[in-house]
């Protein structure tokens, strides 16, 4: 299964004009073999003699055919992602007492925990995550067959 909305998420990627934010521009010269913001002002160089083309950031990622796209064989990534929120959710709820009615206030000493006490919460772990999916673990610790 891939991570629901994961595709529309990378096929929204932009170039970024925030010179602290290189990641999304290095991604971008990558994906279609361009230089983004290549000015002489920014980096003293005479723009005809570099041998670059220029990216204008209206590129369109879903023209591109790249095994980067291909979300459906990320099974492993979604099902850790799952894993980080079950064990969120268990740490939640062996740290926080919640009454009928009243909202949940820390009963739970942080630097007190015991594995044996995240697994049993674990175990008892049981919520619906943002795509839909419920996530829960049978009698054995195991979650449903897929």
């Amino acid at each position: 299964m891939a991570i629901p909305e994961f595709k529309d998420f990378l096929l929204n990627i932009r170039p970024s004009f925030d010179p602290a934010n290189t990641v999304y521009n290095v991604f971008w010269e990558n994906i279609f073999g361009c230089t983004l913001y290549l000015t002489e002002e920014s980096f003293g160089l005479n723009v005809s003699k570099t041998k670059s083309k220029i990216c204008t950031g209206k590129e369109r990622l879903d023209e591109i055919e790249n095994a980067f796209f291909d979300v459906t064989q990320l099974r492993l990534s979604y099902n850790v992602y799952k894993a980080v929120y079950a064990i969120v959710h268990a740490l939640h709820d062996l740290l926080f007492c919640a009454k009928e009615g009243n909202p949940a206030v820390l009963c739970g000493d942080v630097s007190r925990i015991e594995p044996w006490e995240v697994t049993k919460h674990l175990k008892r772990v049981n919520f619906v995550n943002r795509f839909g999916e419920a996530v829960y673990f049978d009698e054995n610790g195991d979650p449903p067959a897929a």
